[in-house]
């Protein structure tokens, strides 16, 4: 059974809670903590309790001096620290949670207002949804919840599979000044998608540079080219394509050969 602290929810409580329904498919309460919770070991305590005892199965980190909190403690239980490497992100979760909008801000090198407007606002409507509950989460929230779990876990278990892909079967070549990542010969194993390379992980992981990417489009049935940096390229709406961001960062076509002739009469390089 999980116990979750009630009252306002955060984004920490809440996917730590989504990465327990999907690993434990069980209960989740949403009530203050008891002792008794805190001694039993068949009850998983989250974000609540002044203790943090992996082996009981407390989870709580405001006691704690450390930039960490309660998904991140979920997240070391299961997968130990390595997957931390290849998701620097969760260190913003765990310095918003920690420290509050000032020190995030100061992380993300930019001001609070800032911060403030870029909040998402799924993030913020789930949120409110699962402040409400009191007692245990219920359908549809918790069938969402666990799937969300389940996602996050998934990435996380596969992210290495992922990236051997690309390595197996990419291409680093060169057109018109733009460094081209082609990885459509890139073999994808069954259960995983195109869309699902993390090309730009790779290319930060192995401190390679690419312009512009060349994959498979899984909506068309065709391939497609992404600008890593409209700054210095955009892609214009031509007669080869069946669709083009109008921002110019995506152009998605049949052909593979065509997409020399996009690069070479319809992007805009700067």
């Amino acid at each position: 059974m999980i116990i979750v602290h009630d009252g306002k929810a955060h984004t920490d409580d809440f996917l730590a809670t989504c990465v327990l329904i999907h690993k434990l498919n069980c209960r989740a309460i949403r009530t203050k903590f008891t002792q008794e919770h805190l001694e039993d070991k068949s009850c998983w305590v989250i974000d609540q309790g002044m203790s943090f005892d992996s082996e009981m199965h407390n989870f709580d980190h405001h006691h704690i001096k450390e930039e960490i909190c309660s998904f991140t403690m979920i997240l070391d239980h299961f997968y130990k620290k390595e997957y931390r490497i290849a998701f620097p992100q969760l260190k913003f979760v765990e310095i918003m949670d920690s420290y509050g909008p000032k020190a995030a801000a100061k992380f993300f090198n930019t001001t609070e207002e800032v911060l403030e407007i870029s909040n998402n606002p799924i993030c913020g409507a789930i949120i409110s949804v699962f402040s409400n509950i009191n007692g245990e989460v219920s359908d549809p929230l918790y069938s969402v919840m666990k799937q969300m779990g389940a996602s996050i876990c998934h990435l996380i278990e596969n992210t290495g599979r992922l990236l051997t892909m690309i390595e197996n079967g990419v291409k680093f070549t060169e057109y018109k000044n733009l460094k081209i990542m082609n990885v459509v010969d890139c073999k994808i194993e069954e259960g995983f998608s195109a869309e699902e390379l993390p090309t730009k992980k790779y290319c930060k992981l192995s401190k390679k540079e690419a312009d512009v990417i060349l994959t498979k489009d899984n909506r068309g049935g065709g391939y497609r080219m992404i600008s890593n940096n409209t700054d210095k390229s955009k892609f214009l709406p031509n007669e080869k394509a069946y669709f083009t961001h109008n921002s110019g960062f995506l152009v998605a076509f049949k052909e593979l050969n065509d997409y020399t002739e996009i690069l070479s009469n319809h992007t805009k390089i700067m």
